[in-house]
């Protein structure tokens, strides 16, 4: 993969996941993604400029932050986890998206959702293809046919809506947004509150 900032991150994430283990203490998401952009911008400061790389980390934050929230207001049963870690990622990086390419892909839940089936198995039979010969190998090349069908969802019909480079303080206004929104449904939803928390809620009721 010749350590692009995705996988470094991935990487980097995974040895601390597995280190913390090893010495018996509880691994701390935050810590992990801020030694693993340390280890990344001390290889090369200019990688904050990377794309992959603040779609990643920006993807990981999203999850973190987001997906409890999503995944609790979602009424479905099927790929449930699966569309709500969409959702979350895809909230939290939309400004980086548009920012970089000016491009909103409506279609983005139906595509993350079939990749997310089908690159799993695929990572797992590439592993193990080599033990097992031919047969394997027919199915990750079937595997990976469908793979590349599911990316033609980029083809469909205003699957491309161009929008104008977002500014920095409308950027701003919609992370504002996006956690006030979350702290709110706290509020509504926590069953023990803090009074600072119970006076938000009965201010909000008063402009309900």
């Amino acid at each position: 993969t010749n350590f692009s900032p995705s996988i470094t991150r991935a990487g980097v994430m995974s040895i601390l996941l597995l280190f913390s283990k090893l010495v018996y203490r509880n691994n701390d998401t935050y810590t992990s993604l801020s030694l693993a952009l340390l280890t990344i911008l001390a290889y090369n400061p200019f990688l904050i400029n990377n794309l992959g790389l603040q779609l990643s980390f920006g993807g990981v934050l999203g999850i973190v932050l987001l997906n409890k929230n999503v995944s609790e207001l979602l009424k479905i049963k099927k790929f449930k986890d699966a569309i709500s870690i969409s959702i979350s990622v895809q909230l939290f990086i939309l400004p980086i998206v548009l920012s970089q390419s000016n491009i909103f892909n409506p279609y983005f839940l139906i595509s993350n959702l079939l990749l997310s089936i089908i690159v799993g198995p695929i990572v797992i039979l590439g592993l193990i293809n080599e033990n097992l010969g031919m047969f394997l190998s027919s199915l990750v090349e079937l595997s990976i046919k469908i793979l590349l069908g599911i990316s033609q969802v980029g083809k469909l019909p205003y699957s491309k809506i161009y929008i104008r480079t977002p500014k920095i303080y409308e950027i701003l206004i919609y992370y504002i947004l996006l956690f006030s929104i979350k702290e709110i449904y706290k509020v509504y939803h926590q069953k023990r509150i803090n009074n600072t928390q119970k006076r938000v809620k009965n201010l909000i009721a008063l402009f309900r």
